[in-house]
Formats: C-alpha cells, sequence, structure tokens
C-alpha cells in the first residue's frame, strides 16, 4: 500500500500516516498533504479532555475516510478533506442534540446545525461525482419503434424561445 510515515498533530502527539500522499490527498506532493492533513486535524472536534486514545482512532478513522474516498487529483484531496470534516461536525452535533441535560433550545440547535451539516456533505459527495465524471454523457438507443404515421426525432432538442410577431398579441 505504501509507506507508514510519522507526522506531529501540533499538540506532541505522533500519528501515523499509512500509506502514500497519493492514496490520502490524491497528490505525490508532501507540502500539499501536509497542509490538508493540518487542516483537517485542526477541523477536528476534540475537547481538551480528550484521551491520546481517541484521538489517535479519530485521526485514524479521518485517515481511513480519505483512503475511502480515494481522491484522484489535488481538488478531489481538498474535496475530501472538506468532506471529512463536515462528516465530523454534523457527528459532532447529533452528539450533542443526544445530551440529556439540555435545554430544548440548546438540542434544537444542535439538530438545526447537524441537519445543514449533513445536506452540506450531500452536497459535497455530488461534487465529488460531477467532479469524477467528467466529460458528455453518452446515451446508447438500442430499439426504436415507430408506429406507421409517426414520427421521431434522435438526437438533442433545444426549443427557440417564441418572439411575438405581427399575427400574435
Amino acid at each position: 500500500m505504501g509507506k507508514t510515515t510519522k507526522k506531529e498533530d501540533g499538540e506532541g502527539s505522533v500519528v501515523q500516516l499509512k500509506g502514500s500522499a497519493r492514496d490520502l490527498v490524491g497528490s505525490d506532493d508532501m507540502s500539499f498533504m501536509n497542509v490538508l492533513f493540518n487542516e483537517l486535524m485542526n477541523n477536528m472536534w476534540l475537547s481538551e479532555g480528550t484521551s491520546e486514545d481517541t484521538k489517535t482512532m479519530k485521526l485514524n478513522a479521518a485517515m481511513e475516510t480519505l483512503r475511502q474516498i480515494a481522491p484522484q487529483d489535488g481538488v478531489e484531496g481538498m474535496l475530501a478533506v472538506q468532506m471529512a470534516s463536515t462528516h465530523q461536525a454534523a457527528m459532532e452535533c447529533l452528539r450533542r442534540a443526544a445530551i440529556p441535560s439540555q435545554t430544548f433550545e440548546g438540542r434544537n440547535m444542535a439538530l438545526k446545525h447537524g441537519e445543514k451539516l449533513l445536506r452540506l456533505y450531500m452536497d459535497q459527495v455530488k461534487a465529488l461525482s460531477k467532479q469524477r465524471g467528467k466529460g458528455d454523457q453518452k446515451m446508447v438507443i438500442e430499439h426504436v419503434n415507430i408506429e406507421p404515421g409517426g414520427q421521431a426525432i434522435v438526437g438533442q432538442v433545444k426549443n427557440k424561445p417564441r418572439s411575438k410577431g405581427k399575427n400574435e398579441s
């Protein structure tokens, strides 16, 4: 799969980056990978009391998220980091909404933010699909039956806007 690289997470913890930069961010450029990975780590919802084991688990999950998205180039790498960050933020909002000892307003706000983030995540999934589906779509028509007296058009049809002429009011 590639090499394992050690990376400091900014707070003194060392994280094992499994695989190559290309596996994680779609580019072989280590500086690019470091910037994106630091952005991902800085976007994580880790409280001050988070244990090292939990931090490591979340960081490994974030890296696996990037690997699962499998960015093919730098643009997809940036989008993959955004997607991983958005997913983590949405899950944190939903976790906070489930805290039993909070006000209705607090729960409602957390649910609304979670919903917005989940919608954003789906938009990001669509953007990734669109990015990967570059080029025109091809449609193959295998069978066409035209009954006697019928007409058919094969191809793209565009309507021209009607302009008001002398005969139209």
